[in-house]
C-alpha cells in the first residue's frame, strides 16, 4: 500500500503567478476532487477544464480576453484558457453556460491579493 499525506486547501489553491502548463496540470490533477479554484472577488471559483495559451501574457490572474467558448488568464508564463468551472454553491458549468449568466470582462482579476 503507499501513503499519500491529504491534500490540504491551500495546494488547489491556483497560484497565477506559476506557468501555464503547471496550472493546466493542476486542474486536471485535482479533478474531480478537490478541484482547483481561485478567488473572484469574495467568492471562490473552481477550475475545472483549463488548457495551455502560450502565445498570450499579461499581468498574472488577470481576465485577457472572454470568447464565447471560455475565458483566457494570464499566468505567470503563458495563459489558461477556461472552457469549465464553477462558482461557489453553483453547478459545475461550461464558460459557455457560465457566461451566459455571469459577466466576466478583460481587465478582470482573479485570485487573492497575493496571486
Amino acid at each position: 500500500a503507499t501513503y499519500a499525506a491529504r491534500i490540504g486547501k491551500g495546494e488547489s489553491e491556483i497560484d497565477w503567478r506559476r506557468p501555464a502548463g503547471e496550472l493546466e496540470r493542476q486542474v486536471r490533477a485535482f479533478n474531480p476532487s478537490p478541484g482547483a479554484y481561485t478567488q473572484l472577488g469574495p467568492a471562490a471559483l473552481k477550475i475545472w477544464g483549463a488548457r495551455v495559451e502560450p502565445q498570450i501574457s499579461g499581468a498574472p490572474g488577470t481576465v485577457c480576453a472572454v470568447a464565447a467558448d471560455s475565458v483566457v488568464v494570464a499566468c505567470g508564463n503563458g495563459a489558461l484558457r477556461i472552457t469549465e468551472l464553477q462558482r461557489a454553491g453553483g453547478k459545475r458549468l461550461s464558460a459557455e453556460a457560465f457566461l451566459a449568466g455571469f459577466n466576466l470582462e478583460p481587465g478582470m482579476c482573479l485570485g487573492g491579493s497575493d496571486g
